[in-house]
């Protein structure tokens, strides 16, 4: 009979709490909240309440639309932990998640540069995506660097899940 790990169980099923709550808060995010980036004194309408409303606000103005690959990422690992997959398969997992959450940012602010969302007009691809966008099309213009940002993203993706 196979011994279930404990531990195992307990963080597949964290990173799974986790994924729902950053998902929840990213889905009710509202720019008129206080967070970090603002210093609205509205009271807070997210559903995850005020750790919720900064936890949207930071994923949504680093990452943009590209946040929602967050709970996502969070799940893929929860069901790798508890798989039972090794260090280094779940390290790889991360990293390689890590990197497409990134491409994509890059690809997303390549292609527009604001989308509205919460009724306000947020950095489709965060202020990292803006960032990384600039550098890229310096080397490759426009279309060259959509192209790589999204080779770099499908490549990690699939290298990354299963």
């Amino acid at each position: 009979m196979e011994r279930k790990n404990l531990s195992i169980d307990v963080g597949s099923i964290l990173l799974f709490g986790v994924g729902i709550f950053c998902l929840a808060a990213l889905v009710t995010y509202s720019p008129s909240d206080p967070s970090f980036l603002n210093n609205a004194t509205e009271v807070n309408s997210n559903a995850c309440g005020l750790v919720g409303a900064h936890l949207a606000s930071v994923l949504l103005g680093v990452f943009g639309l590209a946040a929602f690959l967050m709970p996502w990422a969070l799940f893929v690992l929860g069901v790798a932990l508890h798989k039972g997959e090794g260090r280094i398969r779940l390290l790889g997992t991360l990293a390689g998640l890590s990197v497409a959450v990134m491409a994509l940012t890059v690809f997303l602010a390549l292609q527009w540069k604001y989308w509205p969302f919460g009724g306000s007009l947020l950095l489709t691809g965060g202020i990292f995506g803006t960032w990384m966008m600039h550098k890229l099309a310096m080397y490759f213009s426009t279309l060259g660097a959509s192209i790589v940002s999204l080779s770099v993203f499908l490549l990690s993706l699939t290298l990354s899940t299963p």
